[in-house]
């Protein structure tokens, strides 16, 4: 794999993931901050102290179970 990193960034941060969706991009950064208003279920990851270093994956895991049983139906994300 290659990847290849623009000069600038592609969108505003606010629009990273519109990009993934049509193909404009296959991957971006972001965070749930800066698509609150269009994603809030994801917000929960960024609560503060809510893992140290050395559970980071368990967290992770733990994250990705509440979002497939409280949050997947509630919140579109297909695509991204």
């Amino acid at each position: 794999m290659t990847i290849d990193f623009t000069a600038s960034s592609l969108a505003p941060q606010t629009a990273q993931l519109d990009m993934i969706r049509p193909g404009i991009a296959d991957a971006a950064i972001n965070l749930s901050s800066f698509t609150g208003k269009q994603w809030l279920a994801p917000l929960i990851g960024e609560l503060p102290l809510q893992f140290e270093p050395t559970t980071s994956a368990a967290f992770s895991v733990a994250l990705w179970r509440t979002q497939e049983k409280y949050f997947r139906e509630a919140e579109n994300m297909d695509g991204v």
